[in-house]
């Protein structure tokens, strides 16, 4: 920005008469006010622009002889009187029109047409809000509050009103943060004021540190609330208003508002749009790196978060709001599966990941004859609705780099919001858990070799300490003829339901529909124990699809492997001896 750009922007009226001004200790006498202004200014503007009726043009011509005078050239803009708002506008687009981008600016508002200052805000809003124009100073000579100085005479005074400016640049930041949190604004009015901010004298009056901290909390509640981050950002929010709190101390609160214009007013509507979004009392977290971990994951938490769904959608933030949507369905079905007694810790990653592998199960299992029968009504819309906000999330999520155009049906996307949070307070329809009650479940493939089975059965009794109530054999039409045999040696006295394969070498297109006929006695297990020794190939295959499908029934499952160190002929000649039991995945509950 140079000196050669800096623009005194004038109205003249038809009256020209003479008058004394004072703009601080400089006094001036003049026939127009913007003529005593311009002598006045220790800045002088290189340009005066003067908006001139038709009726005032012979005013025009006193102002460009006088400017002549020291130096300072003018240029006339005829304008119409403003009667209606086609000449309204006819005004604003010719003052636009003079004033260049990334120029100085200072606003003379004394003189001609009543609504002109209106036309002059509007202008310098626009101007330095779109053009990058700096506003060097609005000034208005009081005619009607002369006062009389010393020597006699009595002057009218000049105010700098561009205070009148800011205001509405901290009215529009704070309403640009309440209503969708954009904070860029505010933080660049917060920034621009820090410096000025006067050096304590005494803890009391300490406005600096306070004031730095809410500056830091609102750019990082603005960060994380754009990165759809709840926990982060309700973090800041509890920072925010503990800030405001101590930035309101009356010591600290008088000195901040001869800073800033109505500095009380605007910061209570920033403490008042924050609040929704607090930790309660009993939730707040601590300072330790290990902070959310403190959340308690109850009724309060699941409605602060909604509110911020709400309030994404609101605001168009989909990307955002679906997210964080799917992460709701999740933590929801946690806190309905603590209530019914299980330990779940709803902020760690693996826990929040078998959820999603369950809800993934229920829809899978909503599309199969054999699977959807043992489902009930509410994880039928629990699987499906958990579907049909995946597929909206992948939409976003992938930015579109898809063949498929994404069309987003807003409407839709909020009534499914809706349907979810309607059904929100009723755990009915929140517990993905899926039967239960029989005990442990052990699952193994049996092939020619009858060893594989009768270690497992001996195994898990002895070294897991489990005694199974039930064990699913997938086997073979020859492989099933020494389950008898099996059973005797083990001396295993529970049920063994076999589910056999047409072809054990080469069936793996029969692997789904073996996994769907195991799927009700996954159902009804509270345990499962699979071994994936023994057998075919294909069978080994099947008991590992098995294992993922309990898993995404949400039961606790161990995987083992059995071990026989014996050369190969004894193992032939005596199979009845028990191997080493191998723990190859288990998921701790505990």
């Amino acid at each position: 920005m140079t000196e050669n750009n800096c623009i005194l922007l004038t109205a003249l009226g038809k009256e020209a008469r003479e008058s004394n001004y004072q703009l601080g200790e400089k006094k001036e006498s003049a026939r127009l006010s913007s003529i005593a202004l311009a002598k006045m200014l220790d800045k002088k503007p290189n340009r005066i622009v003067a908006l001139c009726t038709k009726a005032a043009e012979d005013t025009y011509d006193i102002l460009k002889k006088e400017m002549e005078a020291i130096k300072i050239p003018c240029e006339k803009v005829t304008i119409p009187e403003g009667k209606n708002n086609d000449e309204v506008s006819e005004i604003m687009k010719k003052i636009l029109g003079k004033i260049p981008e990334k120029s100085e600016l200072i606003l003379e508002l004394t003189q001609g047409l009543r609504h002109i200052p209106f036309l002059f805000f509007a202008a310098a809003l626009y101007l330095s809000t779109l053009k990058e124009v700096k506003i060097e100073g609005v000034y208005y000579g009081m005619m009607e509050v002369k006062r009389k100085d010393k020597d006699g005479l009595d002057y009218c005074p000049f105010v700098d009103l561009r205070i009148l400016l800011e205001m509405a640049d901290w009215f529009q930041a704070v309403k640009a943060f309440k209503e969708d949190r954009h904070a860029r604004p505010l933080i660049k009015l917060l920034k621009d004021k820090k410096n000025n901010l006067p050096k304590p004298t005494c803890k009391e009056n300490n406005v600096g540190g306070p004031y730095k901290n809410f500056l830091n909390h609102i750019t990082n509640l603005s960060l994380n609330y754009g990165a759809g981050l709840p926990l982060e950002f309700g973090k800041d929010v509890d920072a925010i208003i503990s800030d405001i709190l101590e930035i309101s101390d009356p010591k600290r609160k008088e000195i901040l508002d001869s800073k800033i214009p109505l500095f009380p007013e605007l910061i209570m509507k920033i403490k008042e749009s924050a609040e929704p979004y607090k930790f309660t009392n009993t939730n707040k977290p601590g300072t330790s790196k290990d902070w959310k971990k403190e959340i308690v994951l109850d009724e309060r938490e699941l409605e602060r978060e909604a509110k911020l769904i709400d309030e994404y959608l609101e605001n168009g933030l989909y990307a955002n709001a679906i997210g964080l949507i799917r992460e709701w369905i999740v933590s929801r079905v946690i806190a309905s599966l603590n209530k019914c007694g299980e330990k779940i810790t709803w902020i760690e990653h693996k826990e929040r990941e078998k959820i999603e592998r369950i809800l993934g199960s229920l829809y899978v299992m909503t599309k199969e004859d054999e699977t959807r029968s043992i489902l009930n009504e509410e994880h039928k819309w629990l699987g499906e609705i958990w579907n049909d906000f995946g597929k909206i999330r992948n939409k976003i999520h992938h930015h579109g780099m898809r063949e498929d155009n994404v069309e987003l049906e807003i409407e839709e996307i909020k009534n499914k919001w809706e349907e979810v949070k309607g059904k929100g307070k009723d755990d009915k329809w929140w517990n993905a858990k899926i039967g239960g009650g029989e005990g442990v479940l052990l699952v193994s493939p049996l092939g020619l070799s009858s060893g594989s089975l009768y270690s497992a059965l001996v195994k898990v009794q002895g070294d897991l300490k489990l005694k199974p109530n039930k064990v699913v054999v997938i086997s073979s039409k020859d492989g099933v003829k020494k389950l008898d045999e099996v059973k005797n040696a083990s001396k295993y006295d529970g049920d063994i339901e076999p589910i056999l394969f047409e072809d054990p070498h080469a069936g793996f297109n029969e692997i789904k529909k073996i996994v769907n006929e195991t799927a009700k006695h996954l159902k009804a297990a509270d345990e499962v124990v699979v071994n994936v020794t023994g057998g075919t190939t294909a069978m080994q295959h099947a008991v590992n699809e098995i294992t993922k499908e309990a898993e995404g029934l949400g039961k606790k499952v161990t995987q083992i492997a059995l071990v026989d160190r014996r050369p190969v002929e004894e193992q032939r000649k005596n199979p009845y001896v028990a191997g080493e039991l191998i723990i190859l995945t288990k998921e701790e509950k505990e």
